[in-house]
Protein backbone atom coordinates (compact mmCIF):
# COMPACT_ATOMS: atom_id res chain seq x y z
CA UNK A 1 0.00 0.00 0.00
CA UNK A 2 3.01 2.28 -0.24
CA UNK A 3 1.72 3.45 -3.61
CA UNK A 4 -1.75 4.34 -2.34
CA UNK A 5 -2.78 7.79 -3.52
CA UNK A 6 -4.62 9.13 -0.47
CA UNK A 7 -5.47 12.30 -2.36
CA UNK A 8 -8.03 10.26 -4.30
CA UNK A 9 -9.87 9.21 -1.11
CA UNK A 10 -12.79 11.57 -0.40
CA UNK A 11 -15.47 11.73 2.30
CA UNK A 12 -19.03 13.07 2.27
CA UNK A 13 -21.63 12.91 5.02
CA UNK A 14 -25.09 11.69 4.01
CA UNK A 15 -27.67 12.73 6.65
CA UNK A 16 -30.91 11.09 7.65
CA UNK A 17 -32.89 13.90 9.28
CA UNK A 18 -35.65 11.58 10.54
CA UNK A 19 -33.04 9.66 12.58
CA UNK A 20 -29.72 11.56 12.70
CA UNK A 21 -27.83 8.71 14.34
CA UNK A 22 -28.40 6.59 11.22
CA UNK A 23 -26.61 9.08 8.98
CA UNK A 24 -23.42 7.80 7.35
CA UNK A 25 -20.10 9.18 6.21
CA UNK A 26 -19.51 7.79 2.72
CA UNK A 27 -15.92 7.26 1.58
CA UNK A 28 -15.29 7.23 -2.15
CA UNK A 29 -12.53 7.98 -4.65
CA UNK A 30 -12.09 10.72 -7.23
CA UNK A 31 -11.53 9.92 -9.99
CA UNK A 32 -13.92 6.99 -9.38
CA UNK A 33 -12.19 3.69 -8.64
CA UNK A 34 -13.13 0.24 -7.43
CA UNK A 35 -14.48 0.09 -3.87
CA UNK A 36 -11.63 -2.28 -2.97
CA UNK A 37 -9.21 0.62 -3.41
CA UNK A 38 -11.25 2.74 -1.00
CA UNK A 39 -11.33 -0.06 1.56
CA UNK A 40 -7.56 -0.54 1.46
CA UNK A 41 -6.94 3.20 1.79
CA UNK A 42 -9.20 3.39 4.87
CA UNK A 43 -7.48 0.37 6.40
CA UNK A 44 -4.04 1.88 5.88
CA UNK A 45 -5.11 5.17 7.49
CA UNK A 46 -6.54 3.29 10.50
CA UNK A 47 -10.11 4.49 9.91
CA UNK A 48 -11.18 0.92 9.09
CA UNK A 49 -9.97 -2.00 11.17
CA UNK A 50 -7.97 -4.66 9.33
CA UNK A 51 -9.84 -7.78 8.32
CA UNK A 52 -13.24 -6.07 8.52
CA UNK A 53 -15.52 -6.18 5.50
CA UNK A 54 -17.27 -2.80 5.46
CA UNK A 55 -20.82 -2.25 4.21
CA UNK A 56 -21.11 -0.63 0.81
CA UNK A 57 -23.61 1.85 -0.57
CA UNK A 58 -24.37 4.33 -3.31
CA UNK A 59 -24.08 8.09 -3.03
CA UNK A 60 -25.34 10.69 -5.51
CA UNK A 61 -22.74 13.44 -5.95
CA UNK A 62 -21.92 16.33 -8.23
CA UNK A 63 -18.44 15.69 -9.63
CA UNK A 64 -16.32 17.13 -12.46
CA UNK A 65 -17.19 15.45 -15.74
CA UNK A 66 -14.42 13.22 -17.10
CA UNK A 67 -15.34 14.19 -20.67
CA UNK A 68 -13.80 17.41 -21.85
CA UNK A 69 -17.06 18.90 -23.05
CA UNK A 70 -17.10 22.67 -22.71
CA UNK A 71 -20.87 22.61 -22.16
CA UNK A 72 -20.68 20.05 -19.33
CA UNK A 73 -18.15 20.88 -16.61
CA UNK A 74 -20.05 19.02 -13.88
CA UNK A 75 -22.32 16.03 -13.75
CA UNK A 76 -24.39 14.07 -11.25
CA UNK A 77 -22.96 10.61 -10.66
CA UNK A 78 -24.06 7.71 -8.48
CA UNK A 79 -20.82 6.33 -7.05
CA UNK A 80 -20.07 3.23 -5.03
CA UNK A 81 -18.82 4.07 -1.55
CA UNK A 82 -17.80 2.53 1.75
CA UNK A 83 -20.16 3.55 4.55
CA UNK A 84 -19.59 2.58 8.16
CA UNK A 85 -21.96 2.81 11.15
CA UNK A 86 -21.78 6.25 12.70
CA UNK A 87 -20.08 5.31 15.98
CA UNK A 88 -17.46 3.23 14.18
CA UNK A 89 -16.85 6.05 11.70
CA UNK A 90 -16.37 8.55 14.52
CA UNK A 91 -13.89 6.28 16.24
CA UNK A 92 -11.88 5.97 13.04
CA UNK A 93 -11.95 9.69 12.20
CA UNK A 94 -10.97 10.65 15.74
CA UNK A 95 -8.03 8.21 15.60
CA UNK A 96 -6.77 9.84 12.41
CA UNK A 97 -3.58 11.79 13.12
CA UNK A 98 -3.98 15.04 11.21
CA UNK A 99 -0.22 15.67 11.04
CA UNK A 100 0.38 12.20 9.65
CA UNK A 101 -2.57 12.66 7.30
CA UNK A 102 -1.04 15.86 5.98
CA UNK A 103 2.31 14.14 5.47
CA UNK A 104 0.57 11.40 3.50
CA UNK A 105 -1.25 14.07 1.50
CA UNK A 106 -4.69 12.84 2.55
CA UNK A 107 -7.45 14.80 0.83
CA UNK A 108 -8.87 17.92 2.45
CA UNK A 109 -12.38 16.44 2.64
CA UNK A 110 -11.22 13.51 4.81
CA UNK A 111 -9.17 15.80 7.08
CA UNK A 112 -12.02 18.32 7.50
CA UNK A 113 -14.51 15.58 8.40
CA UNK A 114 -11.94 14.24 10.87
CA UNK A 115 -11.77 17.68 12.47
CA UNK A 116 -15.58 17.83 12.55
CA UNK A 117 -15.66 14.42 14.27
CA UNK A 118 -13.20 15.62 16.92
CA UNK A 119 -15.35 18.73 17.50
CA UNK A 120 -18.49 16.60 17.82
CA UNK A 121 -16.93 14.24 20.36
CA UNK A 122 -15.59 17.22 22.31
CA UNK A 123 -19.09 18.76 22.51
CA UNK A 124 -20.71 15.48 23.53
CA UNK A 125 -18.06 14.93 26.21
CA UNK A 126 -18.80 18.44 27.52
CA UNK A 127 -22.50 17.46 27.67
CA UNK A 128 -23.44 20.14 25.14
CA UNK A 129 -26.34 18.09 23.80
CA UNK A 130 -30.08 18.57 24.10
CA UNK A 131 -33.08 16.21 23.60
CA UNK A 132 -35.47 17.32 20.87
CA UNK A 133 -38.84 16.56 19.32
CA UNK A 134 -39.20 17.08 15.58
CA UNK A 135 -41.26 16.12 12.52
CA UNK A 136 -40.13 14.24 9.43
CA UNK A 137 -41.13 14.96 5.83
CA UNK A 138 -44.37 13.02 6.35
CA UNK A 139 -45.21 15.18 9.38
CA UNK A 140 -44.66 12.27 11.76
CA UNK A 141 -43.08 13.15 15.13
CA UNK A 142 -39.78 11.65 16.17
CA UNK A 143 -37.24 12.18 18.96
CA UNK A 144 -33.57 12.98 18.48
CA UNK A 145 -30.52 14.44 20.14
CA UNK A 146 -28.83 17.61 18.95
CA UNK A 147 -25.75 19.67 19.65
CA UNK A 148 -26.18 22.99 21.44
CA UNK A 149 -25.22 25.54 18.79
CA UNK A 150 -25.75 28.84 20.62
CA UNK A 151 -22.17 29.17 21.85
CA UNK A 152 -20.16 31.74 19.90
CA UNK A 153 -17.13 29.45 20.06
CA UNK A 154 -19.06 26.57 18.50
CA UNK A 155 -20.48 28.78 15.75
CA UNK A 156 -17.05 30.16 14.93
CA UNK A 157 -15.50 26.68 14.75
CA UNK A 158 -18.31 25.41 12.52
CA UNK A 159 -17.93 28.44 10.25
CA UNK A 160 -14.16 27.86 10.06
CA UNK A 161 -14.67 24.21 9.07
CA UNK A 162 -17.25 25.25 6.47
CA UNK A 163 -14.83 27.74 4.92
CA UNK A 164 -12.12 25.07 4.64
CA UNK A 165 -14.44 22.34 3.33
CA UNK A 166 -13.68 21.49 -0.34
CA UNK A 167 -16.58 20.86 -2.67
CA UNK A 168 -15.86 17.11 -2.59
CA UNK A 169 -16.82 17.11 1.08
CA UNK A 170 -20.30 18.57 0.53
CA UNK A 171 -21.16 17.77 -3.10
CA UNK A 172 -24.10 15.63 -1.98
CA UNK A 173 -27.10 16.26 -4.24
CA UNK A 174 -30.12 17.84 -2.58
CA UNK A 175 -32.19 18.35 -5.72
CA UNK A 176 -31.11 17.06 -9.13
CA UNK A 177 -33.41 19.49 -10.95
CA UNK A 178 -34.71 19.13 -14.49
CA UNK A 179 -32.38 18.45 -17.40
CA UNK A 180 -32.17 20.85 -20.32
CA UNK A 181 -33.96 19.95 -23.55
CA UNK A 182 -30.57 19.68 -25.27
CA UNK A 183 -29.44 17.29 -22.56
CA UNK A 184 -32.56 15.16 -22.97
CA UNK A 185 -31.90 14.93 -26.69
CA UNK A 186 -28.39 13.59 -26.05
CA UNK A 187 -29.38 11.37 -23.16
CA UNK A 188 -29.91 8.24 -25.24
CA UNK A 189 -26.45 8.46 -26.73
CA UNK A 190 -24.62 8.85 -23.43
CA UNK A 191 -22.42 5.89 -22.58
CA UNK A 192 -22.63 6.29 -18.84
CA UNK A 193 -26.26 5.70 -17.94
CA UNK A 194 -25.66 6.39 -14.22
CA UNK A 195 -24.52 9.95 -14.88
CA UNK A 196 -26.32 13.03 -16.05
CA UNK A 197 -25.34 16.69 -16.43
CA UNK A 198 -26.29 19.22 -13.83
CA UNK A 199 -28.95 21.82 -14.57
CA UNK A 200 -29.60 25.32 -13.19
CA UNK A 201 -32.03 23.74 -10.71
CA UNK A 202 -29.46 21.28 -9.33
CA UNK A 203 -28.56 22.03 -5.70
CA UNK A 204 -26.04 20.51 -3.32
CA UNK A 205 -25.69 20.77 0.44
CA UNK A 206 -24.09 23.90 1.82
CA UNK A 207 -21.03 23.01 3.94
CA UNK A 208 -22.17 24.69 7.17
CA UNK A 209 -25.62 23.06 7.04
CA UNK A 210 -24.08 19.64 6.38
CA UNK A 211 -21.59 20.02 9.26
CA UNK A 212 -24.42 20.93 11.66
CA UNK A 213 -26.35 17.85 10.52
CA UNK A 214 -23.22 15.79 11.15
CA UNK A 215 -22.77 17.17 14.68
CA UNK A 216 -26.38 16.28 15.48
CA UNK A 217 -25.89 12.80 14.00
CA UNK A 218 -22.85 12.17 16.19
CA UNK A 219 -24.70 13.35 19.31
CA UNK A 220 -27.70 11.16 18.47
CA UNK A 221 -25.63 8.07 17.71
CA UNK A 222 -23.43 8.33 20.80
CA UNK A 223 -26.38 9.03 23.12
CA UNK A 224 -28.31 6.01 21.85
CA UNK A 225 -25.20 3.83 22.05
CA UNK A 226 -24.51 4.92 25.63
CA UNK A 227 -28.01 4.19 26.99
CA UNK A 228 -29.82 1.82 24.60
CA UNK A 229 -33.42 0.77 25.10
CA UNK A 230 -35.00 -2.44 23.86
CA UNK A 231 -38.57 -3.42 23.09
CA UNK A 232 -38.92 -4.56 26.71
CA UNK A 233 -38.37 -0.98 27.83
CA UNK A 234 -41.21 0.38 25.69
CA UNK A 235 -43.78 2.16 27.90
CA UNK A 236 -46.89 0.03 28.18
CA UNK A 237 -50.41 1.19 27.55
CA UNK A 238 -52.72 1.31 30.56
CA UNK A 239 -56.41 0.72 29.87
CA UNK A 240 -55.80 1.41 26.17
CA UNK A 241 -54.24 4.76 27.00
CA UNK A 242 -50.70 5.70 26.12
CA UNK A 243 -48.09 6.11 28.81
CA UNK A 244 -47.18 9.69 29.85
CA UNK A 245 -45.50 11.55 27.01
CA UNK A 246 -42.30 11.98 29.03
CA UNK A 247 -41.81 8.18 29.15
CA UNK A 248 -42.58 7.81 25.44
CA UNK A 249 -40.13 10.63 24.63
CA UNK A 250 -37.39 9.06 26.74
CA UNK A 251 -37.89 5.72 25.01
CA UNK A 252 -37.77 7.33 21.54
CA UNK A 253 -34.51 9.07 22.52
CA UNK A 254 -32.79 5.81 23.48
CA UNK A 255 -34.32 3.16 21.20
CA UNK A 256 -33.14 2.24 17.71
CA UNK A 257 -36.51 3.43 16.40
CA UNK A 258 -36.77 7.19 16.98
CA UNK A 259 -40.49 7.49 16.19
CA UNK A 260 -42.56 9.13 18.94
CA UNK A 261 -45.97 7.62 19.74
CA UNK A 262 -48.39 10.47 19.25
CA UNK A 263 -51.57 10.89 21.28
CA UNK A 264 -53.25 13.16 18.75
CA UNK A 265 -54.32 16.79 18.96
CA UNK A 266 -53.92 16.98 22.72
CA UNK A 267 -50.15 16.70 22.24
CA UNK A 268 -49.96 18.91 19.15
CA UNK A 269 -48.20 21.77 21.03
CA UNK A 270 -45.41 19.50 22.32
CA UNK A 271 -43.05 20.05 19.39
CA UNK A 272 -43.36 23.83 19.47
CA UNK A 273 -42.99 23.82 23.24
CA UNK A 274 -39.86 21.69 22.97
CA UNK A 275 -38.39 24.05 20.36
CA UNK A 276 -39.12 27.03 22.61
CA UNK A 277 -37.60 25.22 25.60
CA UNK A 278 -34.42 24.40 23.64
CA UNK A 279 -34.17 27.81 21.92
CA UNK A 280 -31.61 29.26 24.40
CA UNK A 281 -29.10 26.60 23.28
CA UNK A 282 -30.48 26.03 19.75
CA UNK A 283 -31.67 29.40 18.44
CA UNK A 284 -34.62 29.20 16.07
CA UNK A 285 -34.57 31.17 12.83
CA UNK A 286 -37.85 33.02 12.24
CA UNK A 287 -36.72 34.30 8.85
CA UNK A 288 -34.41 37.20 8.17
CA UNK A 289 -31.05 37.43 9.92
CA UNK A 290 -30.39 35.09 12.90
CA UNK A 291 -29.88 37.23 16.01
CA UNK A 292 -29.97 37.07 19.79
CA UNK A 293 -30.03 39.27 22.85
CA UNK A 294 -26.83 40.91 24.12
CA UNK A 295 -25.97 42.83 27.29
CA UNK A 296 -23.71 45.82 27.75
CA UNK A 297 -22.33 46.60 31.21
CA UNK A 298 -21.61 50.30 31.72
CA UNK A 299 -19.59 51.81 34.54
CA UNK A 300 -21.00 54.36 37.01
CA UNK A 301 -21.35 57.84 35.57
CA UNK A 302 -20.92 56.77 31.95
CA UNK A 303 -24.60 56.54 30.99
CA UNK A 304 -27.55 58.89 31.27
CA UNK A 305 -29.60 56.21 33.00
CA UNK A 306 -27.18 55.97 35.96
CA UNK A 307 -26.23 59.65 36.16
CA UNK A 308 -28.56 60.42 39.06
CA UNK A 309 -27.62 57.35 41.14
CA UNK A 310 -24.09 57.48 42.64
CA UNK A 311 -21.95 54.37 42.09
CA UNK A 312 -24.73 52.67 40.10
CA UNK A 313 -23.81 50.47 37.17
CA UNK A 314 -26.10 50.09 34.18
CA UNK A 315 -26.84 46.90 32.23
CA UNK A 316 -28.11 47.84 28.79
CA UNK A 317 -30.18 45.46 26.64
CA UNK A 318 -29.35 45.02 22.95
CA UNK A 319 -30.18 42.79 20.01
CA UNK A 320 -27.18 41.56 18.01
CA UNK A 321 -26.77 39.67 14.74
CA UNK A 322 -25.21 36.25 15.22
CA UNK A 323 -22.82 36.71 12.30
CA UNK A 324 -21.62 40.25 13.10
CA UNK A 325 -21.06 41.59 16.61
CA UNK A 326 -21.16 45.16 15.27
CA UNK A 327 -24.71 44.77 13.94
CA UNK A 328 -26.55 45.75 17.13
CA UNK A 329 -29.54 47.83 18.10
CA UNK A 330 -30.49 49.27 21.48
CA UNK A 331 -33.65 47.99 23.18
CA UNK A 332 -35.01 51.56 23.17
CA UNK A 333 -34.96 51.56 19.38
CA UNK A 334 -36.48 48.08 19.32
CA UNK A 335 -39.50 49.26 21.29
CA UNK A 336 -39.81 52.49 19.30
CA UNK A 337 -40.03 50.56 16.01
CA UNK A 338 -43.47 49.02 15.43
CA UNK A 339 -44.10 45.89 13.41
CA UNK A 340 -42.65 42.40 13.28
CA UNK A 341 -39.66 43.27 11.11
CA UNK A 342 -36.78 45.45 12.33
CA UNK A 343 -34.18 46.67 9.81
CA UNK A 344 -30.63 46.81 11.22
CA UNK A 345 -28.38 48.14 8.49
CA UNK A 346 -28.48 45.60 5.68
CA UNK A 347 -29.98 42.98 7.99
CA UNK A 348 -33.49 42.25 9.13
CA UNK A 349 -34.54 41.06 12.61
CA UNK A 350 -37.93 39.33 12.60
CA UNK A 351 -40.21 39.38 15.67
CA UNK A 352 -37.77 41.50 17.74
CA UNK A 353 -40.23 42.41 20.54
CA UNK A 354 -41.16 38.80 21.28
CA UNK A 355 -37.55 37.63 21.08
CA UNK A 356 -36.34 40.36 23.43
CA UNK A 357 -38.97 39.56 26.07
CA UNK A 358 -38.47 35.78 25.80
CA UNK A 359 -34.70 36.14 26.16
CA UNK A 360 -35.01 38.45 29.14
CA UNK A 361 -37.45 36.04 30.79
CA UNK A 362 -34.90 33.23 30.37
CA UNK A 363 -32.09 35.36 31.81
CA UNK A 364 -34.31 36.47 34.69
CA UNK A 365 -34.30 32.91 35.99
CA UNK A 366 -30.63 33.18 36.94
CA UNK A 367 -30.15 36.94 37.45
CA UNK A 368 -32.47 38.81 39.81
CA UNK A 369 -31.86 42.36 38.42
CA UNK A 370 -33.15 41.31 35.01
CA UNK A 371 -36.27 39.89 36.64
CA UNK A 372 -36.65 43.22 38.41
CA UNK A 373 -36.58 45.09 35.10
CA UNK A 374 -39.44 43.00 33.71
CA UNK A 375 -41.85 44.99 35.87
CA UNK A 376 -41.64 47.52 33.03
CA UNK A 377 -43.78 46.70 29.96
CA UNK A 378 -40.87 47.73 27.72
CA UNK A 379 -37.60 46.95 29.52
CA UNK A 380 -34.47 48.57 28.08
CA UNK A 381 -31.97 47.97 30.89
CA UNK A 382 -31.50 47.89 34.65
CA UNK A 383 -29.43 49.66 37.31
CA UNK A 384 -26.97 47.43 39.19
CA UNK A 385 -25.16 47.73 42.47
CA UNK A 386 -21.43 47.02 42.59
CA UNK A 387 -22.18 43.55 44.02
CA UNK A 388 -24.60 42.81 41.17
CA UNK A 389 -22.12 44.08 38.59
CA UNK A 390 -19.50 41.72 39.97
CA UNK A 391 -22.00 38.85 39.91
CA UNK A 392 -22.69 39.59 36.25
CA UNK A 393 -18.97 39.58 35.44
CA UNK A 394 -17.87 36.57 37.46
CA UNK A 395 -20.90 34.24 37.53
CA UNK A 396 -23.67 35.13 35.10
CA UNK A 397 -21.48 36.24 32.19
CA UNK A 398 -19.73 32.85 31.76
CA UNK A 399 -23.10 31.07 31.90
CA UNK A 400 -24.60 33.35 29.25
CA UNK A 401 -21.53 32.86 27.07
CA UNK A 402 -22.24 29.11 26.95
CA UNK A 403 -25.63 29.96 25.44
CA UNK A 404 -24.12 32.29 22.85
CA UNK A 405 -25.23 35.47 24.62
CA UNK A 406 -22.70 38.28 24.51
CA UNK A 407 -21.96 40.41 27.58
CA UNK A 408 -20.03 43.52 26.58
CA UNK A 409 -17.85 45.06 29.26
CA UNK A 410 -15.59 48.14 29.29
CA UNK A 411 -11.98 47.43 28.34
CA UNK A 412 -10.89 48.56 31.81
CA UNK A 413 -12.75 45.59 33.32
CA UNK A 414 -11.24 42.85 31.21
CA UNK A 415 -8.63 40.32 32.29
CA UNK A 416 -6.73 41.41 35.40
CA UNK A 417 -8.88 44.54 35.73
CA UNK A 418 -11.66 42.34 37.14
CA UNK A 419 -9.56 42.00 40.28
CA UNK A 420 -9.82 45.76 40.88
CA UNK A 421 -13.59 45.52 40.84
CA UNK A 422 -13.44 42.66 43.33
CA UNK A 423 -11.17 44.70 45.59
CA UNK A 424 -13.55 47.63 45.39
CA UNK A 425 -16.46 45.35 46.25
CA UNK A 426 -14.77 43.93 49.37
CA UNK A 427 -13.60 47.33 50.54
CA UNK A 428 -17.13 48.70 50.13
CA UNK A 429 -18.46 45.86 52.25
CA UNK A 430 -15.87 46.49 54.94
CA UNK A 431 -14.34 43.03 54.54
CA UNK A 432 -10.83 41.83 53.89
CA UNK A 433 -9.80 40.18 50.68
CA UNK A 434 -7.25 37.67 49.51
CA UNK A 435 -5.38 37.15 46.27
Amino acid sequence: MATTDFRALQATFVPRPECPGHGRVHFWCMPPRRVEYTRKALTTLGVLRRGKSPPLGKVSLVIPTPTRNKNEDWEIAELSAVRLPMVETIQGLVRLDLREARRRRVSDSVRIWSMAAKLAVELVAAERIVPLLDRDDDNKPFARWGITTASIEVRERVEALARMMPIAGHSLVQDAGQAHESVKARKKSRRRRKRKPVSPETTIWQPEALILEFLDAVADAIAREAMPSTSRDRPRKDNRELAPWELRWRYALTAADSSFEYAGLVEAPLIDQNARWASPVRPRAHGGTPYSIAFQLEQPGTSDESAEVPDAWYLRYLLQANDDENATIDAKEVWSTPGSRLPVGERSFHHPHETLLESLAETARIFEPVRRSLSSPRPVGVLLSTEEAWQMLSQIGPILDQFGIVVRVPSTLRADSKQRLRLRLHVGLGEGWEE
